[in-house]
């Protein structure tokens, strides 16, 4: 008897220890069939449920968002342990959020050796596992950086090869040419394939817009013509433009590339969502945002925007996808394609010009994205100059140029292009060898062309060195880094003149001219 009160009187202040206790545990116990019998004040903390509250809502199901009882978890009609056994569980806290729980228990047994109660702590784990997932993704997108960076690079140095030969060749053929027609339809294709390039080097790193004002209207058009070449026969595209715009030149500022990716990745999405067929719509509008619309519309960006309203009568998406769209590496596990790096991309290229996207969506029912992009943006109006601009700098002859490249097929290109504008051309396969040939023959080189990541040296390094004993020289450098970050990083020197990769024939030529126009006779 006395053994019993003092057991009893033991228990009284471990519960009130255990009573009085904070932080991210409660402490619980089961009945053999998996209902709580009793929860710790600490539960409100977590769940935001009084324990007698609790208690009432969990009954069998243990308020598991997805209705799956307590023996589904732990198993314990047929493991009668005593040991610990960790086991997680989501349970909804009482503002609808899904709160995820580490449980760890242990069994009570009689003399009989029948398990008669459960008891056990619950540490709440959510912070803890969306920052696990926050360390999983960033590493997951660093990876998918230097990917990305390794492939834009090699990649880029295919495509100015056959852009550069396609061009040559194009040059031998005359007009109304079988043959002509066939390498257009390359020049084509190769357009596609540096927009792929460019969304990798999107994803890879951010590249500083080039803003143009812009007649929203006329975006939206250039990207029907695109899409109805490659739409499928069983979906309807609609294309609504907003009169309005019709009158103005223009109501946006904009890297008009980059919103046409965007558009186009939106649209090929939406086309994802309809399998069967449908109606893809694409609509320009405005909108003013005000303090008052911003607690349904965009929060915490008033103002008057030029709005693209993409939408589709697919097949829709649930909350939980839609919460995730736009999230990297995020699919839907081969249910369908409406999801990707694609719309990811997309939200980046909105984001980066000051702008938002929405989405909503139903099952079934469709889906609807929508852009804002400030009217009028406040962005740099100034219309970059184009390079491509032949005979606006007088040329001196033919010159002797460095040509390095480790690219074997891109050297002979650019070498070929070079000689076909009557200069003499010395050619090295990496930074080391260029400076060998420059400090024999200094005398000789008017002009460096040179990729920027080679073996070695880098075209930006070499230069630098040139320049020590040859101030007045000047470079071209290639790269399909943007030249608006390598500046910002000052890896470019202020005397060379920077051409993206892929490169261009006539881009080549062009910047040439420019740059032997500005030395000294």
């Amino acid at each position: 008897m006395e053994e019993n009160c003092q057991n009893d009187a033991a228990h009284q202040r471990v519960r009130r220890i255990i009573d009085s206790m904070q932080g991210s545990y409660f402490f619980y116990s089961l009945s053999p069939e998996g209902v709580f019998t009793y929860v710790s004040p600490s539960v409100t903390n977590i769940l935001g449920y009084s324990p007698e509250e609790f208690l009432t809502r969990n009954s069998k199901y243990v308020a598991d968002p997805h209705g799956r009882s307590n023996e589904e978890y732990s198993d314990k009609s047929d493991s009668p342990v005593t040991m610990p056994k960790p086991y997680e569980i989501e349970l909804r806290h009482s503002d609808g959020s899904i709160r995820l729980l580490e449980l760890t228990e242990s069994a009570s047994v009689n003399d009989d050796g029948n398990i008669y109660a459960f008891e056990g702590i619950a540490y709440d784990m959510t912070e803890r596992a969306a920052h696990e997932r926050s360390v999983i993704e960033t590493v997951k997108m660093d990876t998918f950086t230097q990917l990305a960076g390794g492939i834009t690079h090699d990649f880029n140095n295919l495509l100015s090869a056959i852009i550069g030969y396609a061009h040559l060749l194009k040059l031998k053929t005359k007009e109304g040419d079988p043959a002509r027609k066939l390498v257009e339809q390359i020049l084509n294709t190769t357009t596609r394939a540096t927009n792929l390039t460019r969304s990798l080097q999107l994803v890879s790193r951010k590249p500083a817009l080039s803003p143009t004002k812009a007649n929203i209207n006329e975006i939206v058009s250039r990207i029907e013509q695109l899409q109805q070449k490659s739409i499928p026969g069983n979906i309807i595209l609609r294309i609504i433009l907003n009169p309005r715009f019709a009158k103005q030149e223009v109501n946006v500022n904009v890297d008009t590339g980059q919103i046409e990716q965007a558009l186009i990745n939106i649209s090929r999405n939406a086309i994802d969502a309809m399998p069967g067929g449908g109606t893809l719509t694409i609509e320009t509008g405005e909108t003013v945002i005000n303090p008052l619309s911003c607690e349904t519309h965009v929060p915490g960006l008033e103002g008057k925007y030029t709005t693209i309203t993409i939408s589709d009568t697919g097949i829709g998406m649930d909350a939980q996808t839609k919460e995730h769209i736009f999230n990297s590496f995020f699919t839907m596990k081969g249910k369908t394609k409406h999801s990707g790096i694609g719309l990811t991309i997309a939200a980046g290229i909105i984001n980066e010009h000051n702008g938002h996207i929405t989405v909503n969506s139903k099952i079934p029912g469709g889906t609807t994205f929508i852009i804002y992009l400030p009217f009028k943006s406040a962005l740099p109006a100034d219309t970059p100059v184009t390079v491509n601009q032949k005979g606006s700098v007088t040329e001196r002859g033919p010159k002797t140029i460095l040509v390095v490249e480790d690219d074997k097929d891109l050297r002979y290109l650019v070498t070929t292009i070079l000689c076909k504008q009557g200069h003499s051309v010395i050619e090295a396969s990496d930074g080391n060898e260029a400076l060998e040939i420059f400090n024999r023959d200094r005398a000789l080189i008017h002009l460096l062309v040179s990729d920027l990541i080679m073996p070695g040296k880098s075209g930006s390094a070499v230069f630098n060195e040139m320049k020590i004993t040859r101030p007045d020289l000047k470079a071209i450098i290639i790269s399909g880094i943007d030249d608006s970050e390598l500046r910002a990083k000052k890896i470019l020197h202020k005397d060379a003149t920077f051409i993206q990769k892929p490169v261009l024939p006539d881009i080549l030529v062009a910047k040439v001219r420019e740059v032997l126009g500005q030395m000294p006779d």
